[in-house]
């Protein structure tokens, strides 16, 4: 037992390390500029990156740097031994439709929901008052909706990151030539459209609830008069 305390605790100062680059990298993406599409996620610089690896590996001990640079060898041969096109099995390609799609579906949902919500909201309280069409109540509300998106759409995708580690459910198994294979950007395709128009679909909940009996019985009231 004691002999094994000295690489317990040379394997605790390595998890500790990576723990602290993963937290930096994280912190690089959550500071990185969001695009002003809706659906877009945050990008960060190469500088940055390379900045933060250069660190995490002056930080590494001797014989964690030889292992490290062990395992990149061993990824490295084999992605040059597997450059002929890999058959990829139907679970994976299902795996990458479910975590590409699945934000997708929060995108569409908060984009129909909001714009929704808000454009009836603005023809009510400020239709009469600044002459709004149901046509403009309805782009403001869009534009509403778009703002909204940009803030929540980081949350969208952390939360469909822990619902699919919920059900055990990891990040594909394929290599970078996999990537990149035409079924694989397929599938990735097929999964935004197919995961937009659902979360779309989702989205217009607020018109089972819409209440028309109002503007159907004033009418019927000036008819009356």
């Amino acid at each position: 037992m004691p002999d094994n305390t000295p690489t317990h605790r040379s394997a605790s100062r390595f998890s500790v390390k990576i723990a602290r680059f993963l937290f930096s990298t994280s912190l690089l993406k959550q500071s990185a500029p969001l695009s002003t599409h809706t659906h877009y996620t945050k990008t960060e610089s190469s500088t940055d990156i390379q900045e933060i690896a250069r660190n995490f590996i002056h930080s590494l001990e001797p014989e964690h740097r030889l292992i490290l640079a062990n395992e990149l060898s061993e990824i490295e041969k084999l992605s040059k031994a597997t450059t002929a096109t890999i058959p990829i099995p139907y679970s994976q390609l299902a795996i990458v439709f479910i975590e590409t799609g699945l934000p997708y579906i929060g995108f569409g949902f908060v984009d129909n929901f909001v714009m929704l919500v808000a454009g009836e909201t603005i023809e009510t309280f400020f239709g009469v008052a600044f002459c709004l069409s149901t046509m403009a109540a309805a782009g403001l509300g869009n534009a509403v909706s778009d703002v909204m998106g940009i803030g929540l759409a980081d949350r969208i995708e952390r939360t469909c990151g822990r619902f699919l580690g919920l059900f055990g459910i990891s990040s594909p198994k394929l290599t970078t030539e996999q990537w990149r294979q035409r079924s694989v950007q397929t599938t990735q395709l097929l999964s935004k459209a197919i995961c937009i128009f659902v979360g779309c679909l989702l989205g217009m909940c607020p018109l089972l609830f819409r209440d028309t009996s109002v503007k159907k019985t004033k009418p019927n009231d000036n008819d009356e008069d």
